[in-house]
């Protein structure tokens, strides 16, 4: 869904996907891309050869929800650099029947209910507080909520026909910046 230049992008194969930290363990940065700072790659994630589907990244991040059902069968899975660190984001896109207020409300819900995610490159520490609305230029909502180790925090909002999630601030703004208008 993104305009990323060329060699934005890169392709990971994996055998299987179990639970969320399989999915944001899979991305670990490329020997290259290590010593980046603020680099965004899309990545092409494929189990068994077949990209993997918006409903099972769902399933994976928020098992049991069918919130799923309100995206495009394609998502956009992407990393952020910043040095050794690499930050997970997903971007997906409504049908173009969905409800939009019923899906953000269940995936709100889903979201602010229980974290369970990990953060691919390292655990993210204690949750600083209680979510927050945020303002990025042009999303139409933000929210978000702070962890204990420096730079992490856990961000989603709506732009447009997308939903974007994303483990770090710095991710969210690149990947909203790069969503066509």
């Amino acid at each position: 869904f993104t305009n990323l230049p060329a060699g934005g992008s890169r392709e990971i194969s994996v055998g299987s996907l179990k639970v969320a930290a399989d999915l944001e363990s899979s991305l670990k940065p490329a020997p290259e891309d290590v010593s980046s700072v603020g680099i965004t790659k899309e990545i092409f994630l494929k189990t068994d050869n077949t990209l993997i589907t918006s409903g099972q990244v769902v399933e994976l991040l928020f098992p049991g929800n069918t919130i799923g059902r309100n995206f495009e069968p394609d998502v956009t899975i992407f990393t952020y650099y910043s040095g050794a660190k690499y930050y997970p984001g997903y971007v997906f896109k409504f049908k173009s029947d969905a409800e939009y207020d019923v899906a953000t409300a269940g995936l709100k819900k889903s979201i602010e209910k229980d974290v369970t995610w990990t953060v691919a490159s390292g655990a993210p520490g204690a949750p600083g507080g209680s979510w927050k609305d945020g303002n990025v230029s042009g999303a139409q909502w933000v929210r978000y909520i702070t962890y204990s180790s420096t730079g992490v925090s856990f961000n989603y909002g709506r732009v447009g026909n997308y939903i974007v999630l994303s483990h770090s601030l710095e991710g969210f703004k690149e990947a909203v910046s790069l969503l066509p208008r």
